[in-house]
């Protein structure tokens, strides 16, 4: 199926905005752009190519690397929806996540979340008779958490290995778009210690491999964790500003210099319809 691609890094899920990231930063690459989606930007990348095809293909037999953009795409995402990593990442670090539940609390205003990956479109939060019963046209599963009062969001995003070395920024995050998919439109990465050794702490009680964006909101009480994702956000280009080889397997562990800032721009372009 994809023989022909084995020299080329596949981009599963290549809708979401971390894909063209990914081409930006590294030009002397190749990349092709899986998607299921009916838009994607990145046609006009001279080392892109796109093609039609459906999740899973984690485990599709081909010999190619893969970065995954949304857990639709691994092979079993139940491995590490937020209703299975939650209350693992409490083991270790108490009273610090936000756990999630089945349906919404009836005393406190909540926000619904996709359980297995990110539910598409603008977020829904309310009272309880507000967000009950939502549908979940997409099958990412839906869960519920307390909506409570921030002074901001930090997202932690990199890569760690099963030997635990991690490389990782921590990017304060300044505005989010929500559309069809949710679209980090400002963000600036940040030295923040503690938030880094709760992060390699989480991640480290998930023995996670792979890719990951952990979802810090700060608080009058401290940090709480609102979300971990397997998977990465549309950072690429400051990573490689800042000296961080997310593609290269043997790196030495790092943490991204403060001070390199991620601004999203609107691009409007004609499309056409991705060939099977």
């Amino acid at each position: 199926m994809l023989e022909d691609d084995a020299s080329s890094i596949l981009v599963l899920g290549a809708e979401e905005q971390a894909a063209t990231s990914l081409a930006l930063a590294y030009p002397e690459r190749r990349f092709l752009f899986l998607s299921d989606g009916q838009v994607l930007d990145g046609w006009d990348l001279g080392n892109v190519r796109m093609r039609a095809a459906a999740p899973p293909l984690a485990d599709a037999g081909h010999s190619a690397p893969a970065v995954p953009l949304s857990a639709r795409w691994l092979s079993d995402p139940a491995a590490t929806a937020l209703s299975r990593a939650l209350p693992r990442i409490a083991r270790a670090l108490p009273g610090i996540p936000l756990p999630v539940f089945p349906a919404p609390d009836p005393e406190r205003p909540a926000i619904a979340k996709g359980d297995l990956w990110h539910r598409p479109d603008v977020p829904v939060t309310g009272n309880a008779d507000e967000v009950a019963e939502l549908d979940d046209p997409h099958g990412c599963g839906v869960v519920y958490q307390e909506l409570i009062a921030t002074q901001g969001c930090v997202m932690a995003i990199g890569r760690r290995w099963s030997e635990g070395a991690t490389r990782m920024g921590l990017f304060r995050v300044f505005n989010e778009r929500f559309f069809r998919i949710n679209v980090l439109q400002a963000a600036e990465s940040i030295d923040a210690p503690l938030l880094a050794e709760l992060s390699r702490t989480a991640l480290s009680e998930l023995s996670h491999d792979g890719w990951f964006t952990l979802n810090w909101l700060l608080t009058d009480a401290g940090p709480r964790l609102s979300s971990f994702r397997p998977v990465p956000k549309a950072v690429f280009r400051c990573f490689r500003a800042g000296g961080i080889d997310l593609l290269h397997e043997r790196s030495a562990p790092a943490l991204l210099a403060p001070g390199l800032r991620i601004i999203a721009v609107p691009n409007y372009a004609s499309f056409e319809w991705l060939a099977q």
